[in-house]
């Protein structure tokens, strides 16, 4: 399945301070806001100055979940701008 090769990509190595946040970009996680989490995210990293990888995928497979996030190898379901702001100061990152 894609989401097992995408997780392997995704997960930071042992030790890194990398985080790693992959975006879907089907069609229904763009309807609920997609392209907005990615521009948050592009904020955040051009503000911080943090090692932070964005990427986006055409589709996880997680319609039900729009819009999914995949960070640092798990994927989070329901991803508000609110909710992303929550994920990035737990991580250290705003």
């Amino acid at each position: 399945m894609a989401t097992a090769r995408l997780k392997s990509i995704a997960e930071p190595a042992k030790g890194c301070r990398r985080h790693v946040f992959v975006v879907c970009r089907g069609e229904e996680c763009l309807h609920k806001g997609a392209e907005g989490l990615l521009d948050d995210l592009e904020n955040v990293r051009c503000h911080t100055g943090q090692d932070l990888r964005i990427g986006a995928s055409d589709c996880l497979g997680h319609c039900e979940l729009a819009p999914a996030v995949v960070e640092d190898g798990q994927v989070l379901g329901a991803v508000t701008a609110q909710r992303l702001r929550i994920e990035l100061r737990r991580l250290g990152l705003s």
